[in-house]
């Protein structure tokens, strides 16, 4: 659950869903979903928020893809980028809390992991500005 910062309410959650959906959902309202959408195809290995840019999402999937969305203020959530790592599945994926935008990824092969920097896309930037 994304909660206690100041970027985001401690009511919201994201959920992840083996088949490769995403769903985002207020804690205070059971039942309610307000966003949800194929995220990957196949399931989604990582999703990690940034902890000082509002709003930003990555998703990692077995589909060996890293996946960046902006998670909006009415709760829905648009993609913004999306890029195939050639690290083999991706398992996981880690903002870095001192460079908001420079994500880690892991994945399957040869045990790579791997930095990648989401804030030098240009549809990730026209989106965040």
């Amino acid at each position: 659950m994304v909660g206690s910062s100041t970027v985001f309410p401690p009511f919201i959650a994201l959920d992840l869903i083996y088949i490769g959906s995403l769903r985002h959902v207020d804690m205070r309202k059971p039942g309610e979903i307000l966003w949800e959408g194929r995220a990957h195809d196949g399931s989604i290995g990582g999703l990690t928020l940034s902890a000082t840019v509002r709003g930003l999402l990555v998703t990692v999937g077995h589909d060996q893809m890293l996946c960046v969305w902006k998670v909006q203020e009415d709760g829905s959530i648009v993609k913004v980028h999306s890029e195939i790592q050639h690290v083999g599945s991706l398992h996981a994926a880690q903002f870095n809390p001192d460079v908001a935008t420079v994500c880690c990824i892991g994945g399957s092969s040869n045990d790579l992991v791997k930095l990648v920097d989401v804030g030098k896309k240009e549809s990730v930037l026209k989106a965040f500005s």
